[in-house]
């Protein structure tokens, strides 16, 4: 997906330091429409969560407009237009303040929201790998609990993936391959065509590439880790690792002490 460089206004921001001391900053963020209309279909820009019902199982809602962005993709400016962007949460969650800098304070609607849906949105980790110039960054983010018809609490989990080539040579995705290890001790495997039903190009013209995807484990505690295949303009392959990442329930291990899955 090729990011916006029109405004966004933030929502709140996370940010994490690596073992080597280097800071990542994560914003969310609203989106603007005109800048959502050059998106691929594919990929309009939302953030999923579960329904407020637990009754509901299997299913999730997407909110529009909004989006996590990278420190590096925010391009600031001033504006005077008490609605510099197209978005229509932007009168709901921000209101203008002209006399102050920022010109745009939350309002308690959007105090509430993310409130409400604090564990959806926060960022608890972010990992990199770097397999020769093409950067992946992944973010996890859980969102909840289910309980199927059989009794057993689903975990269900929201991760961002970023792809960036750093290089100026041409790229194009073609498979995934996913393993997911859990505390059971059980291996699983996924491999497929591109990913989210695309096969995008990393190019000098469009570097960074970013979608969001779900996953759902039975239990408390497992790993992903993976890698993509792209293939060069020359026909030849390259494999880029996919850094692993932990799903971890931490408000299972709190309450229960780190006792067996249930």
């Amino acid at each position: 997906m090729r990011l916006p460089l029109k405004l966004r206004r933030e929502l709140k921001a996370h940010e994490y330091k690596k073992e080597d001391g280097e800071s990542i900053n994560v914003y969310q963020v609203l989106t603007d429409q005109r800048d959502t209309d050059l998106c691929n279909s594919a990929l309009k820009p939302g953030i999923t969560f579960l329904p407020d019902d637990k009754r509901i199982f299997n299913t999730i809602y997407i909110v529009a407009g909004m989006d996590y962005v990278f420190h590096d993709d925010i391009i600031p400016y001033s504006s005077q237009d008490p609605a510099p962007i197209r978005n229509e949460y932007l009168q709901e969650f921000l209101l203008p303040v002209p006399e102050r800098e920022p010109s745009f304070v939350p309002t308690d609607h959007l105090r509430r929201w993310i409130e409400t849906r604090k564990q959806s949105l926060e960022v608890t980790s972010i990992h990199r790998e770097l397999t020769e110039g093409i950067r992946t960054t992944t973010i996890p983010f859980f969102m909840g609990r289910r309980i199927d018809k059989s009794e057993k609490h689903i975990r269900y989990w929201r991760y961002l993936i970023r792809l960036e080539n750093l290089t100026p040579d041409r790229f194009q995705l073609r498979e995934r391959f996913w393993k997911v290890f859990s505390i059971t001790g059980s291996l699983e495997s996924v491999r497929g065509k591109g990913v989210v039903g695309m096969q995008p190009t990393l190019s000098y013209e469009t570097p960074v590439f970013q979608y969001h995807s779900h996953v759902q484990v039975p239990v408390p505690w497992a790993h992903m880790w993976g890698s993509f295949r792209f293939e060069r303009t020359n026909g030849s392959s390259l494999d880029v690792k996919i850094p692993s990442f932990p799903l971890c329930d931490r408000a299972y291990w709190s309450s229960s002490e780190g006792e067996p899955v249930d």
